[in-house]
């Protein structure tokens, strides 16, 4: 609610374009709250740009559980990995289960 307040506050105060869109955007933490803004202010945000924001991911989740999450980052880099980096996704793996 504090960015909301905070983007019509701005417009509000310094008539900045109080008809333009606002666009959120971010990665990974910043990325969940773009897309957490879009969802619950329509009105105020018009889109997100989201780059890794796992907006369905929480601890003990049943939407989306730990070792799922974990798998899913695994395979992404198995599959954009190089050649250089092959091993990438595999050294993933064993370090979070390690963790």
């Amino acid at each position: 609610m504090d960015y909301a307040n905070l983007v019509e506050h701005i417009k509000d105060k310094y008539s900045i374009a109080p008809n333009s869109p606002v666009i959120t955007f971010g990665g990974s933490y910043g990325g969940m709250l773009a897309a957490w803004m879009r969802m619950k202010f329509p009105s105020i945000i018009s889109a997100a740009v989201v780059s890794g924001g796992p907006i369905l991911y929480f601890k003990d989740s049943s939407e989306a559980p730990e070792p799922v999450f974990y798998e899913w980052i695994g395979k992404i880099y198995e599959k954009m990995g190089n050649l250089k980096h092959d091993k990438c996704g595999r050294l993933i793996t064993e370090g979070l289960q390690a963790i």
